[in-house]
């Protein structure tokens, strides 16, 4: 439900950037304006949104996951202390802007701290999120390396988001120059690449995961699908947010700023949906349906495993042997492969999507 409301909202937001007037004399304050104020009204009004579903996703979470390591439930609780303080700093900026500086239309171009504080946050919360799922891909395949080159992207893309951060908020104003325009260049594509490699290591991995059950494969299929998924949607926000910024005047247009504030609340968004869906995925391994039980103790007996039925008309003798077979088929798997399980046994149920 979440991903179909993100695309129908960067499709209004994309269709209100390619139908905004073209620039001339006579309209180029009311572009202006709504080249900034609206662009950035637009972008707050459908982070807002998202935070509706966050908070649903976070209380389910709570509420089907209380088996949970500690840790986990804290990460996960920080990060959603983490998107309530975002929406505050957005939430105060427009206030500031719309409300405060009414009928100002250069206060814009002078923000102040909770603007720069809602973009420094957007990035920690992806730093935590991709760490998660950096974790994630080491312990699927207890591989020290494989989770590294990820965390240093996303560790390049923390950093220089902060001194894109530092060198604006000293200039106090939105409108970039020739050195930070290579920042923000660098901090989209590291968060493309680590949200890229995640997709393909988990893809790969869950894919030598595949048994002989058709079940288990299902269920393999679907966690690669959310993965894929994911990182689909943050990496076409990301690319987005870069065209726009490319083709906004040098930062002038805020338009790219109302992209780059859906990225961290789409991922955590991304990451709780998959921890929330474990349980029906369990269920569709395990196979389980509507069954019928014959209670067989209840059924006269006699010795030897024979009973009688009797009725009107004739006498009956029955004889029940009953017998068991199993098909065990076992999967080699290294030990404590997912952190959000308690037992170190891996069993196809237990597979948990990223």
């Amino acid at each position: 439900m979440w991903v179909a409301f993100t695309q129908w909202s960067l499709v209004q937001l994309i269709f209100y950037i390619l139908s905004g007037p073209h620039m001339n004399s006579s309209a180029s304050q009311k572009s202006s304006i709504e080249n900034t104020y609206g662009a950035y009204l637009i972008g707050v009004v459908i982070s807002v949104a998202l935070y509706g579903v966050t908070v649903l996703q976070t209380y389910i979470y709570f509420k089907k996951n209380e088996h949970d390591r500690k840790w986990l439930k804290r990460v996960v609780l920080l990060l959603w202390i983490l998107d309530t303080m975002h929406k505050v700093t957005l939430c105060q900026s427009l206030y500031e802007f719309m409300v405060l500086d009414f009928g100002n239309p250069l206060a814009i171009t002078s923000p102040t701290w909770s603007f720069w504080t809602s973009i420094q946050i957007t990035s920690t919360m992806e730093i935590i999120v991709r760490c998660l799922l950096s974790y994630r891909l080491y312990a699927l395949s207890k591989i020290r390396w494989i989770a590294v080159p990820i965390v240093l992207l996303s560790l390049c893309h923390f950093v220089v988001v902060l001194v894109y951060v530092v060198i604006e908020a000293r200039h106090a104003t939105v409108v970039t120059t020739n050195v930070t325009n290579p920042i923000l260049y660098l901090a989209a594509a590291s968060g493309c690449c680590s949200d890229i490699s995640l997709a393909t290591c988990q893809t790969i991995i869950l894919r030598r995961l595949r048994s002989g059950f058709k079940a288990t494969n299902k269920v393999v299929h679907t966690i690669v699908l959310y993965s894929v998924n994911t990182c689909v949607i943050t990496c076409m926000v990301t690319v987005l947010c870069v065209v726009t910024y490319a083709v906004s005047l040098n930062g002038e247009r805020l338009i790219w700023l109302s992209f780059y504030h859906q990225l961290g609340t789409l991922l955590f968004n991304a990451l709780l949906a998959t921890y929330n869906a474990r349980q029906e995925l369990r269920e569709a391994v395990s196979g389980r349906g509507d069954l019928i039980t014959i209670p067989l103790s209840d059924l006269p007996t006699s010795t030897g495993g024979m009973f009688a039925a009797s009725n009107s008309s004739c006498n009956c003798q029955m004889q029940i042997s009953t017998g068991r077979s199993t098909q065990r088929k076992v999967n080699s798997l290294p030990e404590d492969a997912f952190t959000d399980f308690k037992s170190a046994t891996f069993k196809p149920e237990d597979v948990s999507p990223a």
